[in-house]
């Protein structure tokens, strides 16, 4: 399989892994909002893409981002896009990401990018969410 446009990326990484309790509908219209922001940066590596938002500047400068995942590649692939992404972040001098994830999502992978950068994930309680948090610039 070759590599999809951005706009069918997302709607297959909704369709496989979006917010069950919101309408394909919702979804895509929070898709077009995130990447609409003039401080978005849309990457894409693979069948995956990430929309990247700088939120803010920590106390040595550099940049806290909210980033949002859309896949539709294999796990495998999806594993190698996040961390050719996390290299690519590494280099914008983006110190912190953070993100939401599903478990199911996220927790084969988590292991294997925790090794390379220190990650922190707390579980929101009673649901399947996590809250990611990834220390970008102390990955190696």
């Amino acid at each position: 399989m070759g590599q999809m446009d951005i706009p069918t990326v997302i709607a297959k990484g909704i369709e496989s892994m979006g917010n069950p309790n919101q309408s394909m509908g919702a979804q895509l219209q929070t898709a077009s909002i995130l990447s609409d922001n003039k401080n978005a940066v849309i990457d894409q590596f693979g069948n995956t893409v990430f929309i990247t938002i700088p939120v803010r500047k920590n106390k040595k400068g550099m940049l806290v981002a909210f980033v949002v995942m859309y896949n539709a590649d294999t796990p495998k692939n999806m594993l190698k896009n996040m961390l050719d992404y996390l290299a690519k972040i590494k280099q914008r001098k983006v110190a912190v990401l953070k993100f939401t994830a599903e478990n199911e999502n996220l927790m084969p992978v988590a292991p294997i990018i925790g090794r390379r950068y220190p990650m922190e994930i707390r579980k929101v309680k009673d649901t399947g969410l996590l809250f990611v948090t990834v220390n970008v610039q102390e990955g190696r």
